[in-house]
């Protein structure tokens, strides 16, 4: 998938809270290493979600770039970027999510999400809703 934005922006994981507060405009995103990523309920302090939907600038994210298809995951979280309003776009997730339920609950900006992972996935109730 294409990046939307001309901004791009590569970092650690670990150090994606305090680049996002020095955007200047809206951002296309690459994580250098996508196994640190932590992928869960969008209020699970130290998750992506969590990360993104406490941003507060103004400018939006776009994941497209970045791929965490290959992320061990084997949670039972849903709710992944619930209430995530910056989140423009969303690259690949974990193959093991076989529930997706209000995994893009809410993002009012979402433009793109590469769901060709999702394969597994069991439930998808509210996958999408208020996008």
């Amino acid at each position: 998938m294409a990046a939307f934005y001309s901004n791009t922006l590569t970092c650690a994981f670990s150090e994606l809270s305090s680049k996002l507060d020095e955007l200047t405009e809206n951002t296309s995103i690459t994580i250098s290493d996508p196994e640190n990523v932590v992928i869960g309920d969008s209020d699970t302090n130290g998750t992506l979600g969590y990360i993104i939907k406490n941003y507060t600038g103004n400018f939006f994210l776009d994941f497209s770039i970045s791929d965490f298809s290959s992320i061990a995951y084997t949670g039972t979280d849903n709710s992944f970027f619930t209430n995530c309003t910056k989140l423009s776009g969303m690259c690949a997730l974990p193959t093991g999510i076989t529930d997706a339920r209000y995994t893009f609950d809410g993002c009012s900006n979402l433009v793109a999400v590469d769901t060709s992972t999702l394969s597994s996935v069991e439930n998808a109730m509210g996958l999408f809703r208020g996008c």
